[in-house]
């Protein structure tokens, strides 16, 4: 899309700022576009235009398609990524004050999520280690018997 920066009188007619133009409907397109009487814009730096039309003349650009869809797309990741988040949070039993961005968040949670994972390591050790003791105690009561009847006879 080439959207005109600068004002100017073209063969046919007044071309404003802010108007989107064709490059077939202009004569002299390159030499407009090398002095900056017409802009490009695309999907990369639609943005940095839009901000600029915006700021200088109060024009806003017609939005491109692509980049509609693309915001669209983003938006969604975001909301699934905080949704997702809120439900680790929730899972995890935090209590964190509203404040905090959204990386501070992400720490919070991966550091309870590790801390967790400590805890449930530990405990299944230490289970471990409780059913070896739980088994073994019949064997050494029987091994403490034969011990006693070995010394007694």
């Amino acid at each position: 899309m080439y959207v005109v920066r600068r004002e100017y009188r073209g063969f046919t007619g007044h071309f404003t700022v802010g108007s989107v133009i064709e490059p077939t409907d202009v004569r002299n397109f390159e030499y407009l576009v090398l002095n900056k009487y017409i802009v490009e814009v695309d999907e990369h730096n639609f943005e940095e235009y839009d901000n600029f039309f915006q700021r200088r003349f109060g024009v806003a650009l017609p939005v491109i398609p692509e980049i509609e869809a693309k915001r669209k797309e983003l938006v969604d990741i975001q909301e699934s990524f905080k949704a997702d988040l809120a439900a680790r949070v929730e899972a995890l039993q935090l209590d964190l004050s509203e404040d905090l961005t959204i990386e501070e968040v992400l720490l919070a949670v991966e550091n309870a999520e590790a801390d967790a994972k400590e805890e449930a390591d530990a405990k299944a050790e230490a289970d471990k280690l409780a059913k070896v003791i739980e088994e073994s105690i019949p064997v050494i009561k029987e091994v403490a018997v034969k011990a006693v009847t070995a010394i007694v006879k």
